[in-house]
């Protein structure tokens, strides 16, 4: 199954119900503060409110300035530069032509952990990755331990649009657990937001594990979808 998910900095619409991904007993309490909401039914923009987010439906919506219920987390959603939190003896930079290599090998060696993966050259992945009309190295970020790349988190910025797109994110299996790729992604959100852009989104596959991440970065899902496929050997 894939989730696609999105985060907005400036505005939210909440126009579809977000997809069940696990119990509701098991989901926080999420407070999305200082958001811009659309009525879809009058199509007014409601400004300066608070969306109360419990498990995988919307409880109510408040005042923004209305504090938050106990234990909840809170997700502001103003015009702030995203916080960045790198990890102790971990280096941040934007991609460059030289990493294309090494970012490959990470990216490769990750997503190969997945069952039944079928194998990318490193020809393929770069006409599809980083020749894209898309691709921002300035805007993608590679972690480094010393020398060594760790994770990496490549960006896309379509012309036109509101929102960004991160296409491939991977950490190293020997450095996972650290960190590593939330910082990524919040590296690259204050990236995007830096641009003017207020929503990033990305999707991911079941396999990896890493919705739990996105989520406790305050992204939330917004559609799935399955796969199915037969082998007519």
């Amino acid at each position: 199954m894939i989730s696609r998910l999105r985060i907005g900095a400036a505005g939210v619409c909440f126009m579809c119900a977000v997809a069940a991904q696990a119990a509701e007993a098991s989901r926080p309490v999420v407070v999305v503060r200082a958001a811009r909401l659309l009525d879809v039914e009058t199509g007014e923009m409601l400004r300066d409110r608070a969306v109360v987010v419990d498990g995988e439906r919307i409880r109510a919506i408040v005042d923004g300035r209305a504090p938050a219920p106990a234990g909840a987390s809170v997700i502001d959603l103003g015009d702030a530069t995203p916080e960045v939190t790198v990890p102790d003896g971990i280096e941040l930079r934007p991609y460059q032509a030289a990493d294309a290599r090494a970012v490959y090998q990470v990216i490769e060696d990750a997503f190969n952990e997945w069952p039944d993966r079928e194998p990318t050259t490193f020809e393929g992945w770069a006409a599809h990755v980083i020749s894209h009309p898309a691709f921002a190295p300035e805007l993608s970020r590679l972690a480094f331990e010393g020398s060594e790349l760790v994770g990496v988190a490549l960006c896309d910025d379509y012309e036109g649009q509101d929102e960004g797109w991160v296409p491939q994110v991977a950490t190293k299996a020997t450095h996972r657990h650290r960190g590593i790729a939330r910082a990524l992604l919040q590296s690259a959100f204050a990236a995007f937001h830096a641009t003017g852009r207020r929503q990033v989104g990305l999707s991911t596959d079941t396999r990896t594990g890493a919705l739990t991440l996105y989520e406790r970065i305050g992204m939330r899902v917004r559609r799935t979808y399955t796969s199915w496929a037969k082998d007519l050997n």
